[in-house]
């Protein structure tokens, strides 16, 4: 597996998205707390009309925040720290996500590769000696006890190999589960 598909399956799995999204959560959280440092000037006006004799009143208001001293300094601080929570968070998810495909790509090729081997070569084998000792009895040259040792083993090697087939499939469905690779 390349490095780009690697990246694509670790961008597409649910909790480095989540990751992801807390990070820019974070990010939002550190741009308000500077937001808080620049002093809005409000500006505003109204018109109240009383009916019963016509009166009105005009008001005009301006509203100057004076900040002395106080420049929400522990409100930025802790949205950086709440920053750098998410992105450790966000390289820790990544970390064990990859890790994880890993392992589970690493289990899948060596279950193949075993499954292979039952396949190719194991099974043939064992049938071959299935065949000699079926043979080698049908003219007295063995006895039936090695006939049905020679049976007991071809059994067990399919036995083993539909394990292998098991496992095989196994492994390759949950690295397609985790790799998200299943369509809905």
């Amino acid at each position: 597996m390349s490095a780009r598909e690697l990246d694509e399956l670790l961008n597409n799995r649910a909790d480095v998205r989540a990751a992801r999204s807390r990070l820019e959560a974070a990010r939002a959280a550190l741009d308000l707390a500077r937001a808080l440092q620049v002093p809005d000037i409000t500006w505003g006006g109204g018109i109240n009309n009383y009916p019963p004799d016509q009166r009105a009143s005009v008001q005009l208001r301006a509203q100057f925040p004076w900040q002395i001293n106080y420049r929400f300094e522990g409100e930025i601080r802790q949205a950086v720290a709440g920053l750098q929570r998410a992105d450790e968070a966000l390289r820790q998810t990544l970390l064990t996500a990859e890790s994880e495909l890993s392992s589970l790509q690493f289990r899948r090729i060596a279950a193949a590769q075993r499954l292979d081997g039952f396949e190719k070569q194991i099974l043939s084998s064992s049938q071959q000696v299935l065949d000699r000792a079926e043979a080698a009895y049908a003219r007295g040259a063995t006895s039936l006890t090695d006939l049905l040792d020679a049976r007991r083993t071809f059994r067990a090697v399919r036995f083993d190999a539909i394990q292998a087939r098991l496992e095989a499939t196994r492994a390759d469905t949950e690295w397609r589960l985790r790799a998200n690779l299943f369509t809905p």
